[in-house]
């Protein structure tokens, strides 16, 4: 073989190459959380023969994954210049966006395309979120926790648990919170409750028992007038 046929046979495969895309880093221009689409911009520029450097384009509807089922998901927002992994479908996905499931028919020849790709939140080269170094940690804003072995530890400045009904139980031996809990519903407290500095607020009507909180007018052994619904450093 010449020289110049394997010259010829080399450029031909690197121009083929130039076409087939596999993975490549991307920041969000724009995203939709109700269809879970996103437009992206890839990170990487393409350089020309002649030297020069120019953007891709913008990949338009490109569906974003979260560990999902039908039934089931962990989801968190995903903003603009958030920076994600854009991974290339070998065959093309136009059918797939309209219907999804098995069984899919698509004649259309094209391979490793830039148009057939979806993307994965989380491949950040330096601007990374906070975190401590050991054991499984969630944060988002002010809500944070950490857990480590059979340690959790929260921080949030509000914590609400609204439920349909059903009882809410827990295993857990000790409760240590730091920030608002708000509970809609029943709750139901088997032991002693200790509330240390701060005040401890009553809405609704409250059933006769002894305490601040009794509904008496007046307290039996002193006379003192119960006002309000507040009953300060218990």
């Amino acid at each position: 073989m010449t020289d110049e046929m394997r010259n010829l046979l080399r450029e031909t495969f690197e121009y083929s190459m130039a076409n087939v895309h596999t993975s490549f880093p991307g920041v969000v221009v724009a995203y939709d959380a109700k269809t879970r689409r996103a437009t992206i911009q890839p990170s990487l520029r393409r350089k020309l023969p002649s030297g020069l450097y120019v953007d891709f384009p913008q990949l338009p509807d490109v569906p974003v994954v979260f560990p999902s089922t039908k039934n089931c998901v962990i989801i968190f927002p995903l903003e603009k210049d958030d920076e994600v992994e854009v991974r290339i479908c070998e065959r093309s996905l136009d059918k797939w966006r309209d219907s999804g499931g098995a069984g899919i028919e698509d004649s259309d020849p094209r391979r490793f395309n830039l148009m057939d790709c979806y993307a994965y939140p989380g491949l950040q080269a330096v601007d990374f979120c906070e975190a401590p170094e050991d054991g499984l940690s969630i944060i988002y804003k002010d809500f944070k926790t950490n857990v480590v072995d059979d340690k959790a530890v929260l921080e949030f400045k509000e914590i609400k648990v609204e439920t349909d009904g059903k009882d809410v139980k827990s295993s857990w031996k000790k409760h240590d919170m730091t920030g608002d809990v708000n509970i809609k519903g029943e709750v139901k407290i088997e032991g002693n409750t200790e509330i240390t500095g701060g005040s401890f607020l009553m809405k609704g009507q409250v059933s006769p028992t002894t305490g601040p909180l009794c509904a008496i007018p007046n307290c039996l052994f002193t006379g003192a007038p119960h006002t309000g619904d507040r009953a300060v450093n218990t």
